[in-house]
């Protein structure tokens, strides 16, 4: 059992050090956080429509002649138009590199 790791751990170390001389590890740090960004972008967009939704329908005529639905649209749309930048971002970077 011992030898058995022993063998699988160095070979992940051999594979681990081809990576870093293709330059591979570097690129992946990179560019770690730029690839969580739509995650994070998504979760805060989530969190501000449902925040968004519960004060249209309660103060609705009041604030904006909008349905909630058009809100959804606005904000999706402003979503995807960040994410979709971030991603040709990454993919220019990726290709540079």
């Amino acid at each position: 059992m011992n030898i058995e790791i022993f063998v699988l751990f160095s070979l992940y170390h051999y594979h681990q050090d081809l990576s870093r001389r293709d330059g591979y590890l570097d690129f992946y740090r990179q560019t770690k956080n730029l690839r969580r960004i739509p995650l994070i972008i998504i979760s805060i967009g989530n969190a501000i429509l449902v925040a968004m939704i519960k004060i249209l329908e309660d103060y609705q005529s009041s604030i904006i002649p909008l349905q909630p639905w058009h809100c959804l649209a606005i904000l999706t749309t402003i979503e995807v138009i960040i994410i979709l930048i971030i991603l040709l971002w990454y993919l220019g970077k990726n290709k540079s590199e």
